[in-house]
């Protein structure tokens, strides 16, 4: 016999299954649920209490036996006796001991898929638990509101939530990846505020050896808990994170360049660079442009890593010309999130990481830049050793230099004819050609190897006109074209230039605009214009390939083109030239375009959507944001893109969106007035924001919303909603509520999304001050949610508005909104159930019901400290404890109060101390804890706060009264922080 209660009392017997209103009204599902999940044996009153809300009539016990009478009757059609589901036992009822729950049921099946997925059989696992998946705990009763239930349904959801787990795990331990990252994100579409299915994700990305995608994974979690619920991720998922980055030991991330050709000469370079890198330290290849050090470090470093001497990690700087953003961009490449201070953020994510080799490519575009960084690994990170290639050293000391000199080159005083390395590679990358200069004149061949200057890099762009001439013909051009001191690479690629089509020429010069590796989409949407045409573009690239002026990398399914470093700058300084400006202006216009068509039309919209695609082409975006600020393209176009790419910036790299936005801003300053400048200082502002640096911030904002208004007042009402929080967080609180009520003022001609958030937004600031009014604005934005008919943004509204209303002493209109939100959060923990459950805690505290209030706070405590809602956890903790103190616990009351005081304490502004330090006053009275005049002391240190923000306490916890006829002031100067500590310390010993 079986007994299912998830999606509706089920019950299977011999003959059959019944179920529903089958078995009866509400009262028999009641019964049916108590006795499955209550367990053992329930008395009549208990079931009784259950059944009738705690209400039963005086006739209960004949209600209740002819409740009971009918559920046998029913159970009689399915061949089971009276006595054999539901029986009558000394004491109560219970139901018989071998009938199955579904509930209990599932806590054995998932310890039998936990220990089938350790004994190796991961599919045995994923079949046991497919089903769990669905469970939803409020598919218990679905109808039933009672607070008996709250526990039961919770169960569920803990069954729900490890069965996905266990799911994503089978899956992972199965090899089957892709099966365990889509199990994963099936779990996070359906929970997405559920840091659980996160970590999951994370985690079966890590084992499918997807770092990168392990790195968005935590991005997207961690940019949809601060949009949403304001937070930072917990320390369980970071944690799951930083394993995800330290046991990926595959280069799928910042790998080393594959080569595509042979290798020739350099090997006592080789041997000399190999062995430096053994060891922790600075490594710097250094030698002129084209002369290898790349290549040279790339056969190094595969060589290291074929041995498994040393893993690798590829970083390209040739691209960055910026100092402030080499440590952004090493960061990036890494897939380490940048925060406020990316050096320190890829120091902190390798310095624990082990014996590691960091290759930075490129490094004398941003040297200093590059120097800072290379400074703070070396510092940091005692197992790490770094090389870097530059055209000349980094300065620092204990910097190990490997200098590459270019080839000899044939002496044209001697006969003796050209022979080493600088031939081998010519007749090697000859192609076609390698035949007429193994039969050349000895003559010839030298002439050709005197114009590369012993230079790898012009060798092989003389080798590639070698498929179009013979080595006579192009030793007499090279003859006529350079002179003996013209640079080698400079001069070969100035000659291979020549030799292009007019469309191939363009072509090449646009290349010009696009840094790092492009595809072949970014590509033709940059390159083609004029009369190169999209189809043309394609066939142009490989013939820049051919004559060595471009590379591809043939290693994936989609190709990608990119352009050495030197070629690159020669590129730049054609597309610059006089003549050519139309063409440069043309070309990143194009290049805007192509970066404005993957951005979405609302630059409000998550990045979510689109942070890959910037991601892939950021260094093509770095390189138009810098030609806006040089004015070598359209400023107006950079700032309206940069304003667009805000919320992508606030996602992966503050500290680059703040450089560009200011960069541009200051350049346009001195042009023309554009559209987007207010955008572009409102997005400047966010970010700002979102960094923390009020200091910055407020000015900001406080000039986006002039420049703003009478431009698009919806941005204004955004705008003033940050100004707002902050004069708040900085004690401004009359200037914070004269800003909220203007964005309330704009807000009335829009919809219910912004009108609600302005309305809340002036409730919660009044009801910190106190002010009755703010409950009329808590309720007005209710009436916006219910006129909208938008039910999530109702669900969510509702606790705020009770919280507010609590606040300030409207107890009844509190109550209402907590018994309407009530049902609405009885699943799982988010912020807005911890804000209700604080809001009826302290209602509950209110009418004296100290049970119930300290059962709803502690709630609220556990689901605030999952979730990390630092800021929720010091009143919740206090209510608790007032709650506790009032039960006589006060070794519970002291423990509670501490834990207010803790979380108080990690947040950067002081006023959340003054309610822990007057509970923690209250607690230590009633222990009699601690000297009078340090008790007093507290209530001072709370007191300043509470006159400094003009915050008084919630109406129902108002200020304690002096607890001791004790002067304070001469015991200690006040300072909260230090009187958070006292306290923690004189509570510790209860």
């Amino acid at each position: 016999m079986r007994l299912d209660v998830v999606g509706g009392p089920t019950v299977t017997g011999p003959g059959g299954i019944v179920a529903g209103g089958q078995l009866g009204g509400r009262r028999a599902h009641v019964v049916l649920v108590a006795l499955a999940l209550e367990g053992g044996i329930l008395s009549g009153e208990r079931l009784a209490d259950l059944v009738w809300h705690d209400r039963p009539p005086t006739t209960w016990p004949v209600a209740l036996r002819g409740v009971v009478g009918g559920l046998r009757a029913v159970l009689r059609t399915v061949g089971i006796d009276d006595s054999a589901f539901l029986q009558t036992v000394p004491g109560g009822y219970r139901l018989a001991p071998d009938v199955t729950v579904d509930v209990v049921e599932a806590d054995l099946l998932l310890d039998r898929a936990d220990e089938a997925i350790r004994d190796g059989r991961p599919r045995a696992a994923r079949d046991v638990v497919a089903r769990l998946t669905r469970w939803r705990g409020a598919d218990v009763l679905p109808d039933a509101e009672s607070g008996w239930l709250q526990v039961h349904r919770e169960r569920v959801d803990t069954v729900a939530r490890r069965a996905w787990d266990l799911t994503v795990e089978s899956a992972s331990a199965d090899g089957d990846h892709r099966q365990a990252v889509a199990s994963a994100q099936q779990w996070v579409s359906l929970a997405p505020l559920d840091e659980r299915a996160h970590r999951a994700l994370i985690a079966a990305l890590d084992s499918a050896g997807d770092r990168a995608g392990a790195v968005r994974a935590y991005e997207a979690c961690r940019s949809l808990l601060a949009d949403e619920l304001g937070v930072d991720p917990t320390r369980e998922t970071v944690e799951v994170y930083l394993k995800a980055l330290g046991d990926q030991r595959s280069l799928s991330q910042a790998p080393v360049p594959r080569a595509t050709t042979t290798f020739h000469g350099r090997a006592d370079e080789a041997e000399e660079l190999s062995g430096h890198l053994l060891e922790p330290g600075l490594v710097t290849v250094v030698g002129p442009a084209g002369v290898g050090k790349s290549r040279v470090a790339a056969e190094v470093a595969q060589a290291l890593v074929a041995k498994g001497a040393r893993e690798v990690r590829w970083v390209p700087l040739e691209v960055v010309a910026e100092q402030e953003l080499v440590g952004a961009s090493v960061a990036m490449a890494l897939g380490v999130p940048p925060g406020d201070d990316p050096v320190q953020s890829v120091v902190g994510e390798l310095s624990p990481y082990g014996p590691l080799l960091l290759v930075l490519d490129g490094c004398e575009t941003a040297l200093d830049g590059v120097a800072t960084l290379a400074g703070a690994l070396v510092a940091g990170c005692p197992q790490l050793t770094l090389l870097t290639t530059s055209r000349i050293p980094l300065g620092l000391q204990d910097e190990v230099v490997v200098r590459l000199a270019p080839w000899p080159v044939p002496d044209v005083e001697t006969d003796v004819p050209a022979a080493g390395p600088a031939l081998d590679l010519l007749v090697a990358r000859s192609g076609e050609g390698s035949d007429a200069v193994r039969h050349a004149d000895a003559a010839i061949v030298d002439s050709l190897l005197r114009h590369c200057g012993g230079i790898p890099l012009a060798v092989e762009l003389v080798a590639a006109q070698l498929s179009t001439m013979a080595p006579g013909d192009l030793a007499d051009r090279l003859d006529q074209l350079l002179h003996s001191d013209d640079d080698p690479v400079r001069g070969v690629a100035s000659s291979s230039y020549a030799l292009l089509s007019d469309e191939e020429a363009e072509v090449f010069r646009r290349f010009a605009a696009l840094d790092g590796e492009v595809g072949l989409g970014l590509a033709t949407q940059v390159l083609a214009g004029g009369s190169v045409t999209g189809p043309r573009v394609v066939r142009i690239l490989g013939q820049l390939v051919a004559f060595g002026l471009l590379r591809v990398d043939r290693g994936s399914e989609r190709w990608r083109w990119s352009q050495d470093d030197e070629l690159h700058r020669y590129a730049r300084e054609l597309l610059s030239g006089a003549d050519q400006a139309d063409e440069e202006a043309a070309t990143f216009a194009r290049l805007a375009g192509a970066v404005r068509a993957v951005l979405p039309d609302d630059p409000r919209a998550a990045p979510g959507a689109y942070a890959e695609q910037v991601t892939a082409m950021l260094a093509s975006v770095r390189s138009l944001l810098a030609a806006a600020v040089d004015g070598r393209a359209d400023g107006a176009a950079g700032l309206e893109l940069v304003f667009r790419l805000h919320r992508y910036w606030a996602a992966t790299s503050l500290g680059e969106g703040r450089f560009w936005l200011g960069r541009l801003l200051e350049a346009e300053s001195t042009r023309e007035e554009s559209t987007w400048r207010p955008y572009a200082t409102y997005a400047l502002g966010y970010l700002e924001y979102w960094a923390g640096d009020s200091d910055q911030a407020i000015p900001r904002l406080r000039l986006a919303a002039e420049l703003l208004t009478g431009v698009d007042d919806q941005y204004v009402a955004r705008t003033l909603v940050f100004l707002a929080g902050l004069l708040d967080d900085t004690d401004h609180p009359a200037e914070a509520v004269a800003v909220i009520r203007r964005s309330i003022g704009i807000a009335e001609q829009f919809g219910p999304e912004l009108r609600m958030p302005t309305l809340m937004g002036l409730g919660s600031l009044l009801s910190e001050r106190g002010d009755p009014e703010a409950a009329e604005h808590a309720a007005r934005a209710i009436e916006v949610c219910r006129a909208s008919g938008e039910a999530d943004q109702l669900r969510m509204a509702l606790p705020t508005a009770a919280m507010i209303c609590w606040m300030v002493g409207a107890d009844d209109q509190a109550r209402a909104y907590v018994a309407e939100a009530m049902p609405l959060h009885d699943a799982g923990p988010r912020i807005a159930k911890v804000v209700l459950y604080s809001a009826a805690a302290g209602l509950a505290l209110a009418s004296g019901d100290a049970s119930t209030a300290a059962e709803l706070a502690a709630t609220a405590d556990a689901d605030g400290t999952e979730l990390g809602v630092e800021r929720e956890l010091p009143l919740a903790r206090a209510i608790s404890a007032r709650a506790l103190l009032e039960l006589g616990d006060l070794v519970g009351a002291a423990d509670r109060a501490c834990a207010a005081l803790e979380a108080a304490m990690t947040i950067s502004y002081d006023f959340p101390l003054a309610i822990g330090l007057e509970t923690a006053a209250l607690v230590a009275d009633a222990a009699a804890a601690g000297t009078p005049e340090q008790r007093a002391w507290l209530l001072d240190n709370a007191a300043e706060l509470r006159r400094r923000g003009d915050r008084p306490p919630p109406a129902s916890m108002p200020t304690p009264a002096p607890l001791d006829d004790v002067a304070a002031a001469s015991y200690e100067p006040l300072d909260a922080r230090a009187a958070a500590s006292l306290a923690r310390k004189i509570l510790a010993d209860l």
